[in-house]
């Protein structure tokens, strides 16, 4: 009976500390204000994604990437957006759930918090303050949104892509700009 109790209580603790791990990047609402670098002017129309990828633990370091969720959403007049609270939530502790961030407007490069980051907060945690600038950097030359697009611009090829309508409608004008030709076929 002893060992049986002993037992029982190894068991508990031992559900104990896997529900200590918790959520990983749960939370929200994420929020900012998309500018111009240069002129500081709200940026209309920018495709702002977030999405979720799980990674198991291996002897080589964090494995897999698999789906977990997403969320599109495009900036107003005033260059703000906000992405509901999600919840990615994991009891294993052998692995992890990183959010992403991607953000794109055609004329315009890589995105950075106004300011830099100095204090070298998350994304996630800057996101969730009022008041936080994004700054994106005009690309003036056909040849610097070539570069941008090519060589810098990252497509988030886990996401199943009807999960991210207007992402792909911009990633294909902008392919057809530079003359690189369409990579997503229009559905209906």
């Amino acid at each position: 009976m002893r060992i049986l109790r002993a037992l029982i209580v190894l068991v508990w603790l031992g559900l104990g500390e896997l529900g200590a791990v918790g959520p990983a990047h749960a939370g929200g609402p994420w929020k900012g204000q998309i500018v111009d670098a240069e002129t500081g002017a709200p940026l209309d129309g920018v495709i702002v994604l977030t999405y979720w990828v799980k990674f198991t633990a291996s002897v080589g370091g964090w494995a897999g990437g698999d789906f977990v969720d997403a969320e599109e959403v495009v900036t107003g007049s005033d260059g703000r957006f906000v992405i509901p609270p999600h919840s990615t939530f994991t009891l294993l502790p052998w692995r992890k759930i990183e959010g992403q961030l991607v953000i794109l407007k055609s004329e315009y490069g890589q995105w950075a918090f106004r300011g830099g980051n100095p204090l070298l907060d998350s994304i996630w945690t800057r996101l969730e303050r009022e008041g936080e600038i994004i700054e994106l950097p005009r690309l003036r030359t056909r040849e610097e949104r070539h570069e941008f697009y090519t060589l810098k611009f990252s497509i988030p090829t886990l996401v199943p892509f009807q999960r991210v309508p207007r992402l792909r409608q911009a990633i294909d004008d902008e392919r057809v700009y530079l003359g690189l030709g369409k990579m997503y076929e229009r559905t209906p």
